[in-house]
């Protein structure tokens, strides 16, 4: 996946892929972008590859390397906010918000009108 050797590639991104491609969480450890939190989740998802490179790289973050000090998981991934390849959304007719607009302006005038 080419967004894994690009160095601009975002964190979002990467949870992203994480969560999508599991097989691409040991390539994806090695990124510069993947953040404390992703690399945790991916090492307590068991992959010996994973853990092996975020134990190095937590080493120089935490002094220890060591995944059970301070490094439980206890909720799920990270989410990200945005999807790699996002869909345009459909867009809506405008004339039907105003269709819709002018229904409830005559009926609330047909109501009033209809008061003695």
């Amino acid at each position: 996946m080419q967004a894994l050797n690009d160095a601009a590639t975002t964190a979002a991104d990467l949870a992203v892929i994480a969560e999508m491609h599991p097989a691409l969480h040991p390539q994806i450890a090695r990124h510069p972008a993947a953040y404390e939190g992703l690399l945790v989740w991916m090492a307590n998802l068991g992959n010996p590859d994973v853990i092996s490179v975020a134990q190095a790289r937590l080493a120089g973050t935490t002094g220890t390397g060591n995944l059970s000090d301070n490094h439980q998981v206890t909720q799920p991934a990270p989410q990200a906010t945005r999807q790699l390849n996002p869909q345009p959304k459909p867009k809506r007719p405008k004339f039907a918000l105003v269709g819709v607009a002018a229904g409830v302006a005559a009926l609330a005038m047909g109501g009033l009108s209809a008061l003695p």
